[in-house]
């Protein structure tokens, strides 16, 4: 509203102490400026929220969708927020902003990525494509495990890779390449997660993230595939 109102100080001085000593009014401005048709005079709906965890540090955001007057979209953004403990008038929480990105941020683009990744495996597992499975691992997986043992070690978690199987990722963390997924997968039938598997995957020059390790979790039992027997 701020910026709409064409009062950049105040829509400066509402953003967070860390933000503003990392830019100045100067910086923001430009930003701005940088991106008038997408702020200026604008209506943000909001779209999305998650929280990422990283090196176990948690980061929250909240994605908006820019509409103009006659309700056409502008475009996205996001906002790193923190919440403080503090409430308007109607009682829902007030965040302080650390920073805003145009678009997606690439640690959520890469969550996504990686998200979608995991539900394919899950998907081909429900169905009881095996083969498929198996095919989607990264090689450095599929050169150790055949795909014999890989369905022996699938079919004794019980009914955890079972149809209707849904990924949600309680916490990842990534380098860009590598990345460590801890994902609890919930059965979108009985809507009760069914069991948690820690996921290890790894980007290739392709761009497509492939698992390379996968641990089971079921009442705080980890355990993985066997290697295949000598």
């Amino acid at each position: 509203d701020a910026v709409g109102d064409q009062d950049p100080q105040r829509a400066y001085l509402s953003l967070s102490d860390s933000y503003r000593e990392s830019h100045s009014q100067a910086d923001f401005d430009k930003f701005i400026t940088q991106h008038d048709p997408l702020f200026k005079g604008g209506t943000a709906r909001v779209v999305a929220s998650r929280t990422l965890t990283r090196n176990r540090n948690k980061k929250r955001y909240m994605t908006v969708l820019i509409l103009d007057s006659a309700g056409r979209s502008r475009g996205n953004a996001t906002f790193l927020v923190r919440h403080t403990g503090k409430t308007n008038e109607h009682g829902d929480p007030i965040p302080i902003i650390d920073d805003i990105i145009v678009g997606e941020p690439e640690e959520v683009r890469q969550q996504n990525e990686v998200a979608a990744a995991v539900q394919e495996h899950l998907r081909l597992l429900g169905k009881g494509d095996y083969q498929g499975a198996w095919s989607l691992m990264d090689p450095s997986f599929t050169d150790q495990t055949d795909r014999e043992t890989f369905k022996a070690y699938i079919t004794s978690q019980g009914d955890l890779f079972g149809p209707e199987g849904k990924a949600k990722i309680q916490s990842m963390d990534s380098n860009g390449t590598n990345a460590e997924a801890i994902v609890q997968v919930i059965d979108l039938e009985r809507f009760k997660a069914r069991g948690t598997v820690v996921y290890r995957l790894m980007r290739g020059r392709d761009q497509v993230w492939r698992i390379y390790e996968m641990r089971t979790q079921i009442k705080d039992v980890e355990t993985q595939p066997d290697p295949p027997k000598k």
